[in-house]
C-alpha cells in the first residue's frame, strides 16, 4: 500500500527561504581580505602604494600601508653587474594621527646582482662585505681605507647557476644628510680589511641622491588617494589573487 504525504505549500516556501538564510548565516563573521593599490609613473620612476583591508560583518578595517618608489630602469655598472634600488616605507596601521612619513623610517634599498655567464668567469661568494658611500660624484676616484664614508653591511647569496646577489639598506635621512651638496654619491663594495686596514674593491659606481630628495613628501598625498579607494572599496579594491587548486 502506498501512502501519499501531503505537504503544505507554506512549508515548501519556508524551506526555500531557509536556504539563503543558512548561506547568510555561514557568511556572517567571515573575513574578506581586500587590497587597494595606487600606481603613478613619471619621467623618473614609479610610485606604488598598497593598503590591505579586512571586511567583516559590513565593517572594513585597514591594515598598514606600503609605499615604494622605483626608478624607471636598473643601472648596469659593468657587464654582468647590475643595481636596482628603491625607496620604501611601511605606514603602521595604528598611526592614526601621523601626518607625514618620517625620513628616519624610510629605507633606501640597493639590490646588486652579478651574472656569472656575462662576467665570463666563476664567481666566489664573499659572504659578507660593506657598502661605502663617499662624498664624491666620481665613480672612478680611488678611495683609501682612511677616506670618510658612510657604511652598511652586505650579506650575499649564491644561486645554483653561480650568480650572486646582495643588498644594502640605508636610512633615507642618513643618506640625504651625508649627500648634502651633491647630486650623486660614489659607492664602493669593499671586502673585510686586512691586517693593515686595507680593503679591496669588488664593484663601484654612483647613486643619484638628487632624485631621492622630496620623495618622502609624496607619501601623504598617496595615502590620501588610498583613503579614497578605501571609501569606495567595493569597486576600487580587489581580493588577493587566488592560485588554482
Amino acid at each position: 500500500m502506498i501512502t501519499l504525504l501531503r505537504v503544505h505549500p507554506l512549508l515548501i516556501v519556508a524551506g526555500i527561504a531557509a536556504v539563503p538564510c543558512a548561506a547568510a548565516a555561514q557568511d556572517a563573521g567571515r573575513e574578506i581580505q581586500l587590497s587597494c593599490i595606487v600606481a603613478e609613473k613619471d619621467a623618473e620612476g614609479e610610485w606604488v602604494g598598497t593598503r590591505s583591508l579586512t571586511q567583516r560583518d559590513g565593517e572594513v578595517r585597514a591594515g598598514r600601508d606600503s609605499y615604494e618608489w622605483r626608478p624607471r630602469q636598473s643601472t648596469e655598472i659593468a657587464p654582468g653587474i647590475s643595481l636596482k634600488w628603491d625607496i620604501g616605507y611601511d605606514w603602521p596601521a595604528d598611526e592614526k594621527t601621523q601626518r607625514s612619513a618620517p625620513e628616519d623610517r624610510i629605507a633606501v634599498t640597493l639590490n646588486f646582482r652579478f651574472d656569472a655567464a656575462k662576467i665570463g668567469e666563476p664567481l666566489k661568494n664573499p659572504q659578507r662585505t660593506w657598502l661605502h658611500l663617499y662624498r664624491s660624484g666620481n665613480a672612478d676616484e680611488k678611495f683609501s681605507f682612511t677616506a670618510t664614508s658612510m657604511m652598511s653591511v652586505m650579506l650575499w647569496h649564491q644561486f645554483n647557476n653561480g650568480n650572486l646577489s646582495t643588498k644594502a639598506l640605508v636610512p633615507l635621512d642618513h643618506l640625504l644628510a651625508f649627500g648634502t651638496g651633491f647630486d650623486t654619491l660614489a659607492w664602493n663594495i669593499r671586502g673585510a680589511p686586512d691586517a693593515y686596514g686595507s680593503t679591496y674593491v669588488l664593484a663601484k659606481g654612483t647613486i643619484p641622491v638628487a632624485v631621492m630628495r622630496g620623495k618622502a613628501g609624496e607619501i601623504p598625498r598617496l595615502r590620501r588617494l588610498l583613503d579614497r579607494k578605501q571609501a569606495n572599496h567595493r569597486t576600487e579594491c580587489l581580493p588577493p589573487v587566488m592560485s588554482p587548486p
